[in-house]
């Protein structure tokens, strides 16, 4: 009998690495309380630090212009 694979959305992958930088538990008791292995626990806390500067990085406001104006052509070719 094969055990059914568990997706996680990205809110309680966020709270569970919260909980792993606070180090207020360890890595095993937040596995536990979660429902997941502790290399998961590990592995979440690890993205959150690398890739969590990406989120207070300011883009060049000229690509954000060309962004809206792709969008906005999409929509209309979309309504069309």
């Amino acid at each position: 009998m094969t055990k059914e694979r568990n997706f996680f959305n990205a809110k309680f992958k966020h709270k569970v690495a919260i909980a792993a930088l606070r180090e207020s538990k360890t890595t095993n008791e937040i596995a536990s309380e979660n429902h997941v292995h502790p290399s998961q626990v590990t592995q979440w806390k690890g993205i959150l630090l690398e890739q969590g500067a990406d989120l207070f990085e300011r883009k060049n406001g000229k690509q954000k212009m060309e962004n809206r104006k792709k969008k906005t052509l999409m929509w209309k070719n979309y309504n069309a």
